[in-house]
């Protein structure tokens, strides 16, 4: 697993944990493939395609995301990116 991978993966299971989700594990793993499936494989791109990623999930014909879990991914990746910018990994 590369670091991209990696990071989003924890920006995933933070949501999952935010959301108080009893298979934080298991949900988070359903929405990484999920997000792999429309081309989101790392946080930067997770944060830039936020807008459209129902729209891209309904052209798959897969299920949408509640806005919670949305608002958990904007909250998350940019408290992610935030931390990586203070800290030169950016």
């Amino acid at each position: 697993m590369d670091r991209a991978q990696a990071e989003l993966e924890s920006v995933v299971y933070a949501v999952a944990n935010g959301m108080r989700k009893s298979k934080a594990k298991k949900w988070g793993n359903k929405v990484l493939y999920k997000l792999s499936l429309i081309g989101i494989e790392d946080v930067t791109r997770l944060q830039l395609l936020l807008p459209e990623i129902n729209t891209r999930l309904k052209a798959m014909d897969l299920t949408t995301f509640h806005r919670i879990t949305l608002a958990g991914f904007r909250s998350e990746t940019s408290t992610f990116l935030e931390r990586d910018f203070r800290h030169g990994q950016l």
